[in-house]
């Protein structure tokens, strides 16, 4: 008797401190996911495209190169294709091509299925 009084104690006090943790860690992977949203490459580029064409050209090809420069292993390491550590014109045209597949997507809707 005494000893299943001590094993339902035991069982209630270890599911009283593994509850918290697993809500903390949730709340700790919003957070995380968030801010992974927020240095996504494409937000990057949304604002670095200064005349909202959706080309990276002129000025704004300085301005990407500065800022991949600066910060070589974040948002914008996805565009170094060849993992030189710089952005060639190569990848900023390849870029362009993207983008102007992705704006040419957005611009015509989803398409239905049709049955």
């Amino acid at each position: 008797m005494k000893l299943n009084r001590i094993l339902i104690l035991t069982l209630t006090l270890g599911a009283a401190f593994a509850l918290p943790s697993t809500t903390f860690a949730g709340k700790a992977n919003k957070a995380a996911k968030g801010e992974a949203k927020a240095a996504r490459p494409g937000k990057v580029l949304k604002g670095l495209d200064a005349n909202s064409n959706k080309q990276i050209d002129g000025d704004e090809i300085e301005a990407l190169k500065k800022q991949f420069a600066a910060e070589p292993t974040g948002p914008l390491a996805r565009l170094d294709r060849n993992k030189d550590g710089t952005l060639n014109d190569k990848e900023i045209k390849g870029l362009n091509a993207r983008m102007a597949k992705r704006g040419e997507g957005k611009a015509g809707g989803k398409k239905k299925k049709q049955a």
